[in-house]
């Protein structure tokens, strides 16, 4: 006799849907949103036809899952699908067709620089790109004092430099990544490790592997990693 195992959906409270399949996957419920009551996508006025979200970290477009699909009243729900989309930017913007003076003057978009570059000096430009800010902006952040790549593309005043990964990320390449290396102000370089302050003004308290940029003869504020330092110059 041949045994037949039937997959089959049973509705249980309003709203709530349990799928059961035996075929050899041990019983595991999905209990799903019907889709027309999905919670809505993040309000603001940069929506993407492609819900692709640039990762401020690595600058690569990601599209993510998670966000609520799955109603926790009709029983356990995949931790993935609980997880609370990131507030990230999204690929694909109007920001990324601007040179870096018009993205300056955008309060939606953010500069990137090419941290060696910037630094060296030795490049025709340092201007990496223009992408869209986080969702949520905070203007109260201050650019040269954090540390890290989320808190930094939340400020429109805020410059992100980053390690260039050989491809550029207008094209929106999935594997190509920029690493973030540090944050400073817009429309002000990072400056050098080893030019000579002259100014009468107080050095950033700089945390260990970091040191203080010098641009014009005077301290910028920017803490640079000293790994993309430039080179120490010669002994006069």
């Amino acid at each position: 006799m041949r045994l037949v195992i039937l997959a089959f959906a049973v509705v249980t409270l309003p709203g709530c849907f349990l799928f059961f399949d035996e075929h050899g996957s041990g019983g595991d419920d999905d209990c799903l949103f019907p889709a027309e009551d999905q919670p809505a996508p993040p309000p603001g006025p940069r929506s993407s036809p492609v819900a692709s979200q640039r990762n401020p970290q690595t600058l690569t477009c990601e599209q993510l899952n998670g966000g609520g699909t799955c109603n926790p009243q009709c029983g356990p729900c995949p931790l993935a699908d609980l997880a609370p989309l990131p507030t990230w930017g999204f690929c694909f913007s109007g920001c990324e067709s601007l040179d870096e003076n018009q993205c300056e003057s955008d309060a939606s978009c953010r500069v990137i620089k090419d941290a060696e570059c910037s630094i060296s000096g030795s490049c025709l430009t340092d201007f990496l790109g223009c992408v869209t800010t986080d969702q949520v902006t905070d203007p109260q952040i201050d650019c040269t004092t954090v540390t890290d790549a989320d808190s930094c593309s939340r400020n429109p005043a805020c410059t992100a430099y980053h390690v260039a990964g050989g491809c550029p990320i207008v094209n929106n390449e999935p594997t190509c990544s920029n690493e973030f290396a540090f944050c400073g102000p817009e429309g002000h370089g990072a400056g050098r490790c080893f030019d000579q302050a002259a100014c009468d003004r107080t050095p950033p308290a700089c945390p260990a592997g970091t040191t203080p940029g010098v641009a014009d003869g005077c301290f910028t504020d920017v803490c640079i990693p000293d790994a993309l330092c430039e080179a120490i110059p010669d002994p006069v």
